[in-house]
């Protein structure tokens, strides 16, 4: 129960980033070459599977318990993120005062929002919603993002000036 840093409701700037437990599992790696004295090349592969359980707002909610009624019924969310991202890169330099740099991304993310508690009304009491039981209403939520970006970017050098042009 709780946050890694508690969210009181009257203090907001004290607010904790994510609840207990939070689950993740991390991976990057990276291989950059040398291809010529003058070409460059990069290669990076990053991996993120994280999840938590915990109420949305952090902090708010309460403790579930057994009742004949289902009023002290969890009101939190189950969040799941996993992500893969990959990016390329090749530098060229043509001079001494020209240079492109070119990079491929690809990221797949998937964020799924599921409510702890399912066919329960939701029920909020007190001005600030301490007191939430229920099937959360802001659950279930997906978002599935596959995005594909290029930039490509040319740099030229002329005297004290630098100058700089590219796409994305």
């Amino acid at each position: 129960d709780g946050s890694a840093l508690f969210n009181p409701l009257g203090a907001p700037s004290f607010a904790g980033f994510s609840p207990n437990p939070f689950d993740e599992k991390l991976f990057t790696g990276k291989v950059d070459w040398t291809v010529t004295k003058s070409s460059t090349a990069f290669f990076r592969y990053s991996f993120n599977d994280n999840s938590a359980t915990g109420p949305f707002p952090a902090g708010s909610g309460i403790v579930p318990r057994p009742s004949a009624s289902g009023i002290f019924l969890s009101n939190d969310q189950h969040v799941t993120n996993k992500s893969n991202n990959f990016v390329a890169g090749l530098t060229n330099a043509f001079g001494s005062n020209v240079s492109n740099n070119f990079v491929v991304n690809y990221l797949d993310f998937r964020n799924h929002i599921d409510p702890v508690t399912e066919g329960a009304p939701e029920i909020r009491l007190l001005p600030e919603q301490d007191f939430r039981s229920g099937t959360n209403a802001s659950a279930p939520q997906v978002t599935d993002q596959k995005r594909f970006q290029l930039r490509d970017d040319i740099t030229f050098v002329k005297s004290n000036h630098t100058f700089n042009f590219g796409a994305n």
